[in-house]
């Protein structure tokens, strides 16, 4: 019963002062480093001007290479990719009648692979780290009915069995969406320290710090409900029940399965 009471006044006690600190947290982006905007950029243009440049390669020639392709994709799968592009080609006489269509088909592949390109290079150098790392930790903090729940000191399973009403088992749909918001932060937190390791801006390390005290906060109020939900008296009744459910739905999927199986051997 002290551990209960203990944990409820500590959910209590981390909802009052977290309020304050999550308008600034959501706020907080750092400016892109001149090394971060070179290294986006380059790969942006190299991979759409390679893109551009293989493609007219490719495609300068049906008789002769292409011929060479379509044989090849008839042997290997990976090259009828390959195959189609000079069958296109030749169909809607792209090199003699209408050569715009195919100059804008490969500026506009061009283009797609130069934005995925930039855009997966920006994803892992520290600012994008972070960026990412920042998106998890502002959908735990918006999150309303989390807030709501982790704020709702001793009426928290009440609010729970309200709250998850058309759940069988709400209690336990509640423990596991805590538990995801927690993976969720703990992911964050890995994410914010890639980033300080990644980079000399001192103004991006200060910042992603705050999120990180910020974030671990979180999941101390978020271990704390936790502790409430599984320290109620029919909480192992909760988890066999919910436990039994999942196995019959399995049971009726494999079921289910097997029958649409028998039914198109059948056709």
């Amino acid at each position: 019963m002290n551990k209960h009471l203990f944990a409820l006044a500590l959910c209590a006690s981390l909802a009052a002062t977290m309020h304050a600190k999550d308008n600034n947290i959501l706020t907080l982006k750092p400016k892109t480093s001149a090394k971060t905007g070179i290294l986006t950029a380059g790969a942006g243009f190299t991979a759409g001007g390679a893109t551009l440049y293989g493609l007219s390669w490719l495609l300068s020639d049906v008789n002769e290479f292409g011929a060479t392709v379509r044989v090849a994709g008839e042997a290997f799968l990976p090259f009828r990719w390959f195959g189609m592009l000079f069958r296109f080609k030749k169909d809607v006489t792209l090199s003699t009648d209408n050569p715009t269509i195919i100059s804008g088909l490969i500026t506009a592949a061009a283009l797609s692979t130069g934005a995925f390109a930039a855009w997966l290079m920006y994803r892992y150098q520290p600012e994008g780290r972070y960026g990412r790392a920042h998106d998890k930790l502002k959908n735990v903090i918006n999150n309303a009915q989390l807030q709501d729940l982790i704020e709702a000191e001793q009426a928290l399973i009440e609010n729970i069995d309200n709250g998850y009403i058309h759940h069988s088992y709400p209690r336990v749909s509640a423990c596991n969406d805590f538990l995801r918001y927690h993976k969720s932060l703990e992911d964050a937190i890995g994410l914010f320290y890639a980033a300080i390791d990644g980079t000399e801006d001192p103004t991006l390390v200060k910042m992603a710090r705050s999120c990180i005290d910020h974030a671990k906060q979180h999941m101390m109020h978020i271990k704390s409900c936790i502790t409430i939900i599984r320290n109620e008296p029919d909480w192992v009744d909760q988890l066999k029940g919910y436990d039994a459910m999942l196995a019959r739905q399995a049971q009726e999927r494999a079921a289910l399965a097997t029958q649409q199986i028998a039914w198109n051997t059948w056709r």
